[in-house]
């Protein structure tokens, strides 16, 4: 018998990673309102993020897509959306202290559309491994499962951070950050990429902070998003917002 037990133990995993492989997501079916943020030029380096778009010329993003590039200065920037079509942007607009900026466009999108009625949103009441990082590769839109935690056990990793915060659950993989969000810390970076949330195949949020540590790039602790929701009246107020996109 304990020779059994002792093999059931060598079968069963010490930790469990909370990201799943990363896999093509599908961009142009699933996400259709998501644009990928870059530069224009663009840069031999792979730094890019995605926005929202909520009408045909405006975007939301977070805050951290912009605070991770070198210039806030809108001419800079290009989106592209997901038949490769790029659109500079015209104008960014600080929301919410800012935790989310609003793009403005001068050559409208298509019928797509990120939809800001409250009851598409995650309501956070439990924990849902329903859940899902969705990052750009360069031009490709990639997919990590994994797992979003409850308020609650957001809350008790951050301290009343809930109501515009949202947790994914810690991977202990050594070097698990360079599998989304960047290569190296400072020398030598080729590549960061800026991941959204998604819980049942929509888009929550954006990226708030990573956690990963400097320099072995290990997930420290608990990542988080900025709740999209949270921010929907601030977005709402900006001209040309709209609410139901259906």
């Amino acid at each position: 018998m304990l020779s059994l037990l002792f093999a059931f133990a060598l079968l069963w995993p010490t930790s469990l990673a909370t990201f799943g492989p990363t896999v093509d997501a599908d961009w142009s079916g699933t996400f259709p309102y998501v644009v990928r943020l870059g530069y224009s030029p663009p840069f031999a380096k792979d730094y890019t993020s995605m926005g929202m778009v909520v009408s045909a010329k405006i975007v939301i993003i977070g805050e951290w897509a912009l605070s991770t590039q070198i210039t806030n200065d809108p001419k800079d920037y290009v989106l592209t959306d997901y038949t490769l079509e790029k659109r500079p942007m015209a104008r960014i607009i600080g929301l919410a202290s800012p935790a989310i900026f609003v793009t403005k466009v001068c050559k409208p999108f298509g019928p797509a559309r990120f939809n800001l009625t409250q009851a598409e949103f995650f309501d956070y009441a439990a924990n849902s491994d329903n859940a899902a990082i969705i990052f750009f590769q360069f031009n490709t839109l990639k997919s990590m499962s994994t797992q979003v935690l409850s308020d609650t056990n957001c809350n008790a990793v951050y301290p009343g951070k809930a109501p515009t915060t949202a947790c994914i659950r810690r991977d202990t993989t050594p070097g698990i950050c360079r599998a989304y969000l960047r290569d190296a810390w400072n020398t030598g970076t080729t590549y960061i990429h800026g991941p959204s949330l998604v819980v049942n195949n929509r888009v929550q949020g954006a990226i708030k902070l990573a956690q990963c540590s400097d320099p072995g790039l290990d997930n420290t602790k608990e990542t988080t998003f900025y709740k999209f929701d949270a921010y929907r009246s601030a977005i709402l107020g900006v001209d040309g917002a709209v609410v139901d996109n259906s």
